[in-house]
Parts: structure tokens; C-alpha cells; sequence
């Protein structure tokens, strides 16, 4: 058996999905009760592939994630992205468009997320989403805002 242990791909709609790999050796470190060493792995939560995003403005008013997405439709696959999110943060995507040639291609892209200066914060937390979509599918990623600080 080699490296990986299992690899789940998660999408509603059949078009592309967000992968998770774990390593055998970072399932013997979550299992470990010492934390620093989960901590090592994973300095950021945010930091796994998983295909939603959780935004915690403390200090700093910028978010900014890094996803991976893998074409589970035809070759050939173009998708285009939406965002919706509270009026207090501005969302920006890069690349807006992912354009896969191959089934089975890997993507990555890369969500700012800002706290706009001087926003009126009525609640202390939002929601929005991220979709990627063409003609045929769209694929969602929810989006949790919470502000602690600022």
C-alpha cells in the first residue's frame, strides 16, 4: 500500500470536486494527543482542502485561502465563478475562470477575503458562497464569516 490512505472527492453535482489526501503519517499525528505535533502539519485549519471556507477576522482584516479542485466531468470543462457574501467583505477569486483539459486535472485557486474598513457590522457574522459553474453543473463552497475583532 503506498502513501495515501484514501482520497474523497466531495461535489454534489457531478463537474469537479475538492480532494483531501491524508498520509499515513498525518493520521498517526492526529491520533497523537500532543498538539504542537498536529500543529506542525497544520498550522491553519483553513489550510485543508475541504470545499467549504470558515473566515475569522481578528486582527487582521485579510483571509486568504488556497484550494485545489479536481475535474470529475468532461474533458475540456470550463467554469466560471459567482460570489455572495455580507457587504462588509470583499471576496476576490484568482483565477475567475478554471479551464480543465483532461478529466481528472488538477486546478488551484486562491479567495481573498477583506474586511472593508468602516463597514457598519450589524451582527458579528455572515454567511455567502463560492460557485463555480458552467452551462451543465455548479458546484457550491459555503462560506462562514465571524468577526472577533477589528
Amino acid at each position: 500500500m503506498g502513501k495515501t490512505l484514501k482520497r474523497f472527492h466531495c461535489s454534489a453535482r457531478p463537474g469537479h470536486g475538492h480532494e483531501i489526501q491524508w498520509e499515513r503519517s498525518t493520521l498517526k499525528e492526529l491520533q497523537q494527543p500532543e498538539q504542537k505535533t498536529i500543529l506542525r502539519k497544520f498550522n491553519n485549519p483553513g489550510d485543508l482542502n475541504y470545499p467549504s471556507f470558515l473566515v475569522v477576522f481578528t486582527n487582521n482584516r485579510v483571509v486568504r485561502y488556497t484550494r485545489e479542485l479536481t475535474n470529475v466531468g468532461a474533458a475540456g470543462s470550463i467554469y466560471e465563478v459567482a460570489v455572495t457574501g455580507p457587504q462588509a467583505v470583499q471576496v476576490t477569486v484568482k483565477p475567475s475562470k478554471l479551464a480543465f483539459k483532461n478529466v481528472g486535472d488538477r486546478l488551484r485557486y486562491t479567495v481573498t477575503f477583506v474586511a472593508r474598513k468602516g463597514a457598519s457590522l450589524t451582527d458579528r457574522s455572515g454567511f455567502g458562497a463560492i460557485v463555480w459553474r458552467n452551462a451543465q453543473h455548479q458546484v457550491r463552497s459555503p462560506v462562514a464569516f465571524s468577526w472577533m475583532q477589528l
